[in-house]
């Protein structure tokens, strides 16, 4: 049997309720630097309209808020998910 798949289980796929904190600061360094409202956990960020310029506000971003990511993270790691540490 097919089960039918709502918008409440397409919600908890894309922002689970397990986000480590620093997954979730992320997430709003991504949002913010798109100019979006959110971003889900698997979205690409350079599938998102991401670029290396905005690539650097991110790394700025977390920079100011003692964030350990790096530039180069970004391409290494372009969605949220990746980020476990």
């Amino acid at each position: 049997r097919i089960r039918h798949i709502t918008g409440e289980d397409v919600w908890s796929i894309k922002y689970p309720s397990t986000w480590t904190a620093l997954q979730k600061e992320i997430a709003a360094l991504f949002a913010k630097a798109l100019s979006i409202d959110d971003i889900g956990i698997s979205e690409d960020f350079f599938e998102m309209g991401g670029t290396s310029m905005l690539a650097s506000k991110i790394a700025m971003g977390a920079m100011v808020k003692g964030l350990p990511i790096a530039y180069q993270d970004v391409f290494a790691y372009p969605d949220v998910e990746a980020f476990l540490f």
